[in-house]
Formats: structure tokens, C-alpha cells, sequence
């Protein structure tokens, strides 16, 4: 399990794989969901959606700017064994 060191929701691997998945499955382009969509699409709770995002942007794969969140690396990102 993964944790922020200024949060208290711990995300699994599966919860971080489950939103790169679905990052993936309903992008537009290169612009990933919002977090209320992936919030509803996965299941997860925001907590554990904001926090499975802040793991994906801090490994690279993807880049919030102006209040939108890109796929920074689609190479890596759609690598499914690797998070």
C-alpha cells in the first residue's frame, strides 16, 4: 500500500491500476477524466481517486495543468504491467 506523506487514505496497487485503466478506457485524446468521472467509473471514493492520481503524476504518466490532467507518457501508460 501506498501512501502520501500529507494524506491519510491509503490507495492499493489495484486501486492505482484500476484508475490508470480507466484513465485509459474513457480519455479524450490525451485528457484524462475528471475526477468526479472516475470517481463514478471506478467505484473508489474521491480520496482514493485524488490520491491514485497524485501516484500516477508523481511516476510521470500523467501532468495536471490549468485544472486538467494529461497523459504526459502513453508509452509507459499503456504499458498495463507497469504503474
Amino acid at each position: 500500500l501506498l501512501e502520501n506523506k500529507n494524506s491519510s487514505t491509503f490507495v492499493s496497487d489495484k486501486e492505482i491500476e484500476k484508475t490508470k485503466n480507466t484513465i485509459l478506457n474513457y480519455r479524450d485524446g490525451n485528457i484524462c477524466p475528471s475526477i468526479a468521472a472516475l470517481t463514478e467509473l471506478t467505484g473508489l471514493s474521491k480520496e482514493k481517486v485524488i490520491q491514485s492520481k497524485k501516484i500516477l503524476e508523481d511516476k510521470g504518466l500523467i501532468k495536471t495543468k490549468d485544472r486538467k490532467t494529461y497523459i504526459q507518457n502513453m508509452d509507459v501508460l499503456e504499458n498495463r504491467g507497469v504503474i
